[in-house]
């Protein structure tokens, strides 16, 4: 059982943290909610995190994990994957990272797809949804114009269309 002065002191921590999303971000009542119901539609991921010799899913859970606090089952659930890799690729990661949060942001729910892997889905939404170059994308996330060309061609032949991000 919680105490009071528990109950009060996370209440007023939790009321602080909204008028800070209204007040500094701009966040409007329904997006609070939209949120607090449905993570994976609501948070962008810098499209830069993928940018480091990480494997692309291993970036995406130490960025839920460090940035957003998501314990392994949410990563899981949000990611459509299971608990148990999860765990295993944050367990094989190499310490904590360092982010840069500017450019081109990405909705987490782009990379919720069973279908494609996290390469897949991140080149297909750069190139369908931001209209981005072979070698703009392959500059934003390290990668080699010939890797970006075959993750998007890979993703096609997958079936994962611009309706599907």
């Amino acid at each position: 059982m919680i105490s009071c002065s528990h109950s009060k002191s996370a209440i007023d921590s939790f009321v602080l943290s909204l008028n800070r999303l209204k007040k500094e971000e701009g966040f409007h009542d329904k997006k609070i909610i939209d949120v607090i119901k449905s993570p994976e539609n609501s948070l962008l991921i810098p499209a830069s995190i993928f940018s480091s010799k990480d494997a692309p899913f291993e970036s995406l859970c130490n960025y839920l994990r460090e940035s957003f606090g998501f314990p392994v089952r949410e990563i899981a659930r949000i990611t459509k994957r299971d608990s148990k890799s999860i765990y295993t690729t944050l367990n094989n990661s190499c310490g904590r990272h360092q982010y840069v949060e500017d450019g081109i942001k990405v909705p987490l729910s782009a990379f919720c797809q069973r279908k494609t892997s996290i390469l897949e889905s991140l080149c297909l939404y750069l190139a369908r949804k931001e209209g981005l170059g072979i070698t703009e994308i392959g500059k934003i996330i390290s990668k080699s114009p010939k890797t970006v060309w075959t993750a998007i061609h890979r993703a096609r032949q997958k079936g994962g269309g611009i309706n599907d991000l």
